[in-house]
């Protein structure tokens, strides 16, 4: 299943910033709103890397929001586990630490505010809200227990903060004693607000959505599921002031309303404005299917992103173990069509963005065959060994596979989060490698 639990790489973050190979006469063209047809000609070309740059501490960071800013600067918000090093200070061990950090335009580390004290914190997700500042989700443990000792329970945690790092407001939202809760993802609403979407950890964890307004005061929080293990990994804002909830369930009953097509399927729960169920349905095979990521496009249909274990039902390729699973529905929920990607090892999606008239998916591969072209593991036995590859994937709107890039090292590497930059893109994740495209660990 998708991990969301603690980081289990060690060491550094890594920043890989990439342009596409545009030739000058075109570049003020391309990086104007009116380039849909010149597109065609560019698309399929797989884009240079510019830079990366390896950010870390002693012990495990992870970027898992970057933004980049009117001055071509970023904003990156990580998980950092110790506090020293780039990410540090002299105060010793700083367990599960949120820093934000300004790099400039280059990737230059410029600033950088740690906070969570030991308070055992970490994010999984950030968004851009519209009045400029950012909201990051994830878990805070319980500040009345033991933190070093690892007693107590996680609780929802989320937190705005302004482009320079200031604390705006925070909140942490806590189900049941001695059950963990958590904040996966965050979608920022029209109005100024956010729709918050993770699981509440009782009834074998069911997904939980909280609806905020511009100053964090909470306008609604409900919870969904059957029986068993239902989580809500992504959230959108739709026109009508609802949202579109993306995610998985084990149940067939309770707010689920059709029966499972596997162990696990992808679940889409449609709610309105009241955080009311107006419609949900569950995709997959017989296998272990989940939702992972969910893009609002124009004209009114959904990208759904998630992985997939399955060879049949609603997945129509197979590659062979966990392969990135894509669909795009309509409204209602209907399938328009469903793609697969990957190659007979596990292949993780964790996020996509829309790049250039096409869909930027990220994540990682352990692949060196299928639709992976190159591994950077090093081989053992002649064959690859290692944790895998940050893994991109461009694909067409049709579900077309335009190009994909492997990034990363002789080690693990993952790659968590993207954005678009003022010539190309750039993304953030983990790594363990020191090689190849990692600057050093």
């Amino acid at each position: 299943m998708t991990d969301t639990g603690p980081e289990s790489y060690c060491n550094s973050s890594i920043l890989v910033y990439f342009r596409l190979r545009i030739p000058p006469a075109m570049k003020v063209i391309l990086t104007s709103l009116a380039a849909l047809t010149l597109a065609v000609s560019v698309r399929a070309q797989i884009p240079s890397v510019a830079w990366t740059r390896s950010l870390g501490s002693s012990y495990s960071d992870a970027g898992h929001f970057i933004h980049q800013l009117p001055d071509k600067s970023f904003f990156l918000a990580a998980t950092s586990n110790y506090a020293d090093g780039q990410l540090g200070n002299t105060t010793g061990p700083a367990n599960g630490e949120v820093v934000f950090i300004g790099l400039d335009s280059l990737g230059q580390m410029q600033w950088g505010n740690r906070i969570g004290d030991l308070g055992l914190v970490r994010i999984l997700h950030g968004e851009v809200m519209a009045d400029g500042n950012y909201v990051v989700t994830g878990s805070i443990y319980d500040s009345g227990e033991e933190v070093p000792d690892w007693d107590g329970d996680e609780d929802l945690w989320i937190v705005k903060v302004s482009p320079t790092g200031s604390i705006i407001w925070e909140r942490s939202y806590a189900g049941l004693v001695d059950q963990d809760d958590l904040g996966i993802h965050v979608a920022a609403r029209p109005e100024g607000g956010c729709f918050v979407s993770g699981f509440r950890g009782y009834n074998d964890w069911d997904a939980w959505v909280i609806a905020l307004d511009s100053d964090g005061n909470e306008q609604w929080a409900r919870t969904y599921g059957g029986s068993t293990v239902d989580i809500g990994q992504s959230i959108v804002a739709t026109p009508d002031g609802g949202a579109l909830l993306a995610g998985w369930t084990g149940s067939s009953d309770g707010d689920v309303s059709t029966p499972l097509h596997g162990e696990y399927d992808g679940w889409l729960v449609k709610l309105d404005a009241n955080g009311d169920i107006e419609w949900d349905r569950s995709y997959g095979g017989s296998g272990v299917d989940q939702f992972q990521d969910i893009l609002a496009l124009p004209g009114g249909d959904y990208l759904v992103l998630g992985a997939s274990t399955s060879s049949n039902g609603d997945i129509t390729e197979y590659h062979g173990n966990w392969d990135v699973w894509l669909m795009r529905v309509d409204a209602s929920g209907t399938i328009l069509w469903s793609h697969s990607y990957g190659g007979s090892d596990p292949d993780s999606p964790f996020s996509m963005i829309p790049y250039q008239g096409n869909y930027l998916i990220a994540g990682s591969t352990t692949s060196s065959d299928g639709d992976v072209s190159v591994s950077y593991d090093v081989l053992q036995n002649g064959l690859p060994y290692g944790g895998g590859d940050g893994w991109l994937l461009l694909v067409s709107p049709a579900g077309e596979l335009l190009w994909e890039k492997s990034v990363g090292g002789s080690d693990g590497d993952v790659l968590y989060a993207l954005a678009p930059t003022d010539n190309g893109f750039v993304a953030t994740g983990i790594s363990l490698s020191a090689d190849h495209f990692v600057p050093g660990n």
